[in-house]
């Protein structure tokens, strides 16, 4: 009996601690580039691969990812992620994200003080190596480095340190935030950590 309750003991503390991780599992990775595919319209671009891999996770799923939490959930979903990596490095390559939309001044402003931000997609995949200020500067996220505090707040459920992030982590991006907020972002990412 007490080998028993020392067993559940070591389940229970095995569930907790793997609970307790940081990193996003293979299981939300899946779903994350799944939903990022549909978003960038991988269906109707490569509609044979996408709903075989949407028909892939729908069946892991059916099946109850939970019953492989005693052997290994992250090699269910492991090629799943593999496959979804793929095909958005595809489709980004035949199909490059559309070029940031020209910046027009607002009535009786200058061009300087319109904001060209308020376009363009609303989640964004972490790959390896990748920083928040890093990802800031990609031309179809803000192309500034310096607004990196904007995708911070919007993250702050998932994101701890702006220069520690996790590949396949799926980060929200920001698009409505006033002249006063890309100021105070500027101002904030200055500041020494």
């Amino acid at each position: 009996m007490a080998i028993k309750r020392t067993a559940i003991l070591i389940v229970l503390l095995t569930l907790l601690v793997g609970c307790a991780s940081h990193a996003p599992s293979m299981r939300e990775r899946s779903s994350g580039l799944i939903q990022e595919l549909r978003k960038d319209k991988a269906g109707a671009r490569f509609p044979d691969e996408f709903s075989s891999l949407e028909s892939d996770y729908r069946s892991l799923e059916e099946l109850g990812w939970w019953r492989t939490l005693f052997s290994s959930k992250e090699k269910a979903y492991t090629p799943l992620v593999e496959r979804g990596e793929r095909l958005r490095e595809l489709l980004h390559k035949i199909y490059p994200a559309a070029p940031a939309p020209p910046i027009v001044p607002e009535p009786g402003g200058s061009v300087d003080k319109a904001v060209p931000y308020q376009s363009g997609p609303l989640h964004y995949a972490v790959k390896k190596g990748e920083t928040l200020p890093g990802i800031a500067g990609h031309q179809q996220v803000y192309g500034d480095s310096s607004l990196w505090p904007l995708l911070y707040r919007a993250n702050r459920d998932q994101v701890r340190d702006p220069y520690q992030l996790y590949p396949g982590q799926i980060l929200k991006i920001p698009r409505q935030f006033t002249k006063e907020e890309i100021a105070e972002a500027r101002r904030q990412s200055q500041r020494k950590p």
